[in-house]
């Protein structure tokens, strides 16, 4: 797949977290029923399965960012780069649970530990330059990242992680 840069820039919009006030977090999951994933809950990656429920749909798409090789998983901070990944879009009535298990995945949000990642609402251009808004995990402390490799855009411009630092061919 091939997708271009726009003319007109995007960045990535990492500046709306997510709060665990139950309320907001209802009303913010009503409107929003879609996940970006760019690391190992990709299809056919290690923590694919722990999907809790099936997807509507799943399109490949791409946000503006870094990516930082962790070894067995990604990290993505803001950056000018292109970052390839999937965009699930999950039934409304399902994302409440579905947040949850992820949170648990991504070690955000858990009671007495610091956050690994944090859950924001970020923006994904589609093959079609389609523009959606989703979920998204970002890294939550870009300043521990000083010494992780940074993913440089492969062929086709874009960044992608895989397991052990293969570039997808």
């Amino acid at each position: 797949m091939r997708i271009r840069r726009p003319e007109n820039k995007w960045f990535l919009r990492a500046a709306q977290t997510i709060p665990y006030g139950r309320d907001r977090e209802l009303m913010v999951m009503e409107s929003c029923s879609r996940v970006f994933v760019y690391g190992t809950l990709q299809q056919g990656e290690e923590l694919s399965h722990l999907w809790p429920h099936a997807p509507l749909a799943v399109e490949p798409a791409v946000v503006t960012g870094r990516l930082h090789d962790l070894g067995p998983y990604p990290a993505l901070v803001a950056g000018a780069d292109l970052v390839a990944g999937e965009l699930w879009k999950l039934g409304p009535e399902h994302m409440a649970a579905t947040l949850a298990v992820l949170d648990e995945v991504e070690d955000y949000g858990q009671e007495g530990e610091d956050d690994l990642y944090v859950r924001t609402i970020i923006e994904c251009r589609l093959a079609s330059a389609r523009v959606e808004r989703a979920f998204a995990y970002l890294f939550a402390d870009p300043s521990a990242l000083v010494s992780a490799p940074v993913i440089a855009p492969d062929a086709d411009g874009l960044c992608r992680w895989k397991r052990g630092g293969e570039p997808e061919r």
